[in-house]
């Protein structure tokens, strides 16, 4: 369980940090900056078996 949490928070917090820098006036971000960041992630998550370890 503590290691489910941990890296819940670790892609959690990789998305929050990524999408906020999209942050509009309104308080909004394009879904498709979401769109990229999950697609980025994924790449990342394939191309490299400890990607989720180094995420801080």
């Amino acid at each position: 369980k503590d290691q489910v949490e941990s890296v819940s928070n670790k892609i959690i917090k990789n998305a929050y940090d990524y999408l906020s820098s999209f942050v509009d006036s309104t308080n909004r971000v394009p879904i498709k900056k979401f769109d990229d960041w999950w697609a980025k992630f994924k790449s990342k998550l394939a191309s490299d078996p400890k990607f989720l370890d180094n995420l801080n």
